[in-house]
């Protein structure tokens, strides 16, 4: 597995951001309306490209508030989440609730994810590496890529601007 979760700066900020702390965390922590309700309009074009490359087995890094999860789970994908912000996992946990679908959600860091290597098909992370220092860029990628069978297939949006699949 990866390793020890260690509080340095660049966990520290994220908490702090997300969890509506930091200098942007009214934006990103408490406001978990409108934009963020709604897929990323470059991971609805993945899924639409990708749909059938992807999963079975899917990983959310940095799911907030399920916006992506959902639609994964509507393809019949086992997905599973993780966020460092435990209210963005209450409200991913209320959502799937209300459209009747389920999917496991982890409350943690993704520069240090807790699974085996591999151990899973496909994982998508929109808005949530870019969060990061160099160090925190290269722990988080190279996170994504341990759990991730080699091989098989991520998403990665760093920011609005930018999409990465490989």
């Amino acid at each position: 597995m990866g390793g020890e979760e260690k509080d340095n700066e660049v966990t520290k900020g994220a908490k702090d951001l997300y969890s509506g702390t930091g200098p942007r965390g009214d934006r990103w922590g408490k406001n978990r309306e409108g934009e963020w309700r709604e897929p990323e309009p470059h991971f609805a074009k993945f899924l639409e490209t990708y749909k059938d490359q992807i999963g079975p087995r899917v990983l959310d890094i940095g799911c907030g508030p399920a916006r992506h999860i959902i639609p994964l789970v509507k393809e019949g994908l086992d997905v599973t989440g993780v966020d460092i912000n435990k209210n963005l996992l209450a409200d991913a946990k209320t959502r799937l609730k209300q459209e009747n679908l389920q999917a496991k959600l982890i409350h943690g860091d993704h520069h240090h994810l807790r699974f085996p290597d591999a151990s899973f098909d496909s994982a998508v992370c929109v808005q949530t590496a870019q969060i990061n220092d160099e160090q925190g860029a290269k722990d988080t990628w190279g996170e994504m890529a341990r759990v991730v069978k080699p091989g098989d297939l991520f998403s990665l949006e760093p920011g609005p601007q930018t999409n990465i699949t490989q």
